[in-house]
């Protein structure tokens, strides 16, 4: 072959090399932090009482990082796991949500998300519960980083129990029982106990009674003794007499109980922290926050309590074009 013949085949190829190496050095520059301002979306998912508290947040971190501003969208909770799955297929997801740690996995198994173990230091990672930062792996990768964990606790009305000549909250499921029949038997509050008829919350049953839903070896609990022990102690008390109301509101259980329980009706609730301040604005604690009394839930006949831990997580869309950025907010 010629040499005039083997510099034309060249050629073509040397431009094609070129190009390519041009498209790969663009691809590692957009992880590096920009110098100009950039604009990163946020989809927060706390209530509305809490928006003030997080959008001063993002002002402080504003303020310290002139460069970067934040657009914050606030995204109802029981919206945002869908929205963000069908974001992340579009490409349109926001840079960083704030995730329940239930998400999490889900989201990196559909490469919806960002590791960020190239960018997190053990000096980061010190100060978190090794169980907290857990839900956040997924293939031996980091994907988040906790906000904050969360479970049930049982709160009670402290008024109402002195009122039925309670004293302390009751530590045992057959005190529980003991304690809602004195409640209704004293006539102290229309109702003794009321839970939303969600699963989350029959939990606390089935592992007080030494059952569950599924263990470390994926095994089913849901249908063991101890599963039908605590749904069977449940069944008990909603049919005894105005213990528990007559029927659950599948549709508006959880808004029930939780108004009930801040108004005064109801003695006792299965509830996590995060309807503390919506309670302590109800009737029966708005002039005496104090009243609000709680415990842990009741062991069962095995000595066990149980609640379900959870949480939220802020994690990063893999599609983000500012991951430096977007991992100094979170």
């Amino acid at each position: 072959m010629s040499l005039k013949r083997v510099l034309s085949l060249l050629l073509p190829l040397t431009i094609l090399c070129a190009m390519l190496l041009s498209a790969c050095g663009g691809a590692d520059s957009s992880s590096s932090p920009s110098t100009g301002p950039v604009t990163l979306n946020y989809w927060y998912t706390e209530g509305t009482a809490e928006a003030p508290v997080i959008l001063d947040l993002i002002k402080q971190f504003e303020s310290q990082n002139p460069n970067i501003k934040i657009n914050a969208q606030l995204v109802p909770f029981a919206d945002a796991q869908a929205k963000f799955a069908t974001a992340a297929q579009a490409g349109t997801a926001p840079d960083f949500l704030r995730s329940d740690v239930g998400w999490a996995t889900q989201f990196a198994s559909s490469r919806y998300l960002l590791p960020i173990d190239p960018m997190v230091s053990q000096s980061d990672l010190a100060d978190y519960l090794p169980s907290a930062l857990n839900y956040d792996k997924y293939n031996g990768k980091l994907y988040g980083l906790p906000q904050v964990t969360d479970f049930l606790a049982m709160l009670y009305n402290k008024d109402v129990l002195a009122k039925a000549g309670i004293t302390t909250p009751p530590t045992t499921m057959k005190d529980f029982e003991a304690d809602a029949l004195k409640v209704q038997q004293s006539k102290a509050a229309k109702y003794s106990f009321e839970t939303s008829g969600a699963s989350y919350f029959a939990l606390p049953f089935f592992w007080s009674f030494g059952g569950g839903m599924i263990d470390n070896n994926s095994k089913i609990q849901v249908n063991s003794q101890g599963s039908v022990d605590g749904m069977n102690f449940l069944t008990k008390l909603q049919n005894q007499d105005k213990v528990m109301p007559a029927k659950v509101d599948f549709n508006n259980g959880y808004n029930n109980m939780t108004t009930d329980f801040k108004d005064g009706q109801t003695a006792m609730i299965f509830q996590g922290p995060w309807e503390v301040s919506n309670i302590l604005t109800g009737s029966a604690f708005t002039s005496n926050h104090s009243n609000l009394g709680i415990a842990a839930i009741p062991a069962g006949p095995t000595g066990v309590t149980g609640s379900p831990t959870g949480g939220h997580t802020y994690v990063i869309y893999a599609g983000t074009k500012h991951p430096e950025e977007s991992y100094k907010f979170i």
